[in-house]
């Protein structure tokens, strides 16, 4: 089956209508994750760009976890630009400065040529009442108004909230560690850390790593390998983003073996979930390419 791309009808809130179709061997069905493939696609991307070192630093911003509710007249009313988008956004925690308020209402007309991030997205929790939602980490710029208040935003797994105030901890008491200056001369820490129990601990330094190009395949036996699913994933998607042209074959070779060769399918879904992420990557062209590359290497191994 050939990967494509569906338009994305921010009128129909339907994700069957909307969804990214990809083979059956990237279908990936993760408890940490929802059913819909394009929300855990952005899961995987946005962990995997998380700077929490930002997050540990900006003291003075409004970086929150929050809880996003598209309201049930979302993209049902017209405004000026487009449909409009609305809902509220509801503190669960604060990460850097405290702030009164604790939830903020939100409406914008949703822009079909606009360079708001959450209406370019192909899944975004600010949308459709059935299909979106979800909880995320946001900076709340709150001098702005429509979908510039919140920005950035990365959007979490269910539960996700139990690792971030841990993980923004240790990224401030440990900011060299992630200085991208450091990453070679650190190496061996940061790779230890891929290791670490919390997720987003491992998965920053993972980027770390892939960003000054310190990944190879040694690295998809070892700690990709053992990661648990969501981890796994957010390190298969770094590595098709960052993989230089030296290790490539190697680490696709890696990859696509892991997989086939496996005796326990739940012990790859994170790196088929990464692939798709890749796949559906609309700023990489790296990352399409090699995720395309991976998919067809597994579907070629299956057959023989």
């Amino acid at each position: 089956m050939e990967p494509r791309l569906l338009p994305d009808d921010p009128m129909n809130p339907n994700p069957s209508q909307k969804a990214v179709v990809l083979s059956l061997v990237l279908v990936a069905s993760l408890s940490a994750l929802g059913k819909n493939p394009e929300q855990n696609n952005r899961v995987v991307r946005d962990l995997s760009a998380l700077n929490l070192l930002q997050v540990a630093q900006e003291t003075n911003a409004l970086w929150v976890v929050a809880k996003v509710t598209p309201s049930e007249t979302s993209l049902t009313k017209m405004g000026k630009l487009g449909p409009v988008v609305e809902g509220t956004c509801e503190v669960v925690s604060f990460l850097g400065l405290p702030s009164g308020a604790r939830a903020w209402s939100y409406a914008w007309d949703f822009g079909f040529h606009s360079r708001n991030p959450e209406d370019q997205a192909i899944f975004s929790p600010f949308r459709h009442p059935q299909s979106g939602g979800g909880l995320i980490i946001c900076r709340i710029n709150g001098s702005t108004e429509g979908a510039s208040r919140f920005s950035p935003v990365y959007l979490l797994p269910a539960g996700g909230e139990r690792l971030v105030q841990i993980a923004v901890k240790f990224h401030r008491e440990n900011s060299a560690l992630f200085d991208p200056a450091q990453a070679i001369k650190r190496k061996a820490e940061l790779l230890a850390l891929t290791e670490h129990e919390n997720s987003l601990v491992a998965i920053s330094a993972c980027r770390m790593l892939a960003n000054a190009e310190c990944l190879n395949a040694q690295f998809v036996s070892g700690p990709l390998a053992s990661a648990e699913s969501l981890t796994q994933a957010a390190f298969t998607y770094l590595l098709l983003r960052t993989i230089p042209d030296a290790h490539r074959a190697d680490v696709l070779q890696s990859l696509a073996s892991l997989i086939v060769n496996t005796n326990d399918p739940k012990s790859v879904e994170g790196i088929k979930l990464g692939a798709s992420s890749a796949l559906n990557d609309r700023e990489s062209t790296q990352a399409r390419e090699l995720g395309r590359t991976l998919l067809e290497m597994v579907n070629e191994k299956k057959l023989k």
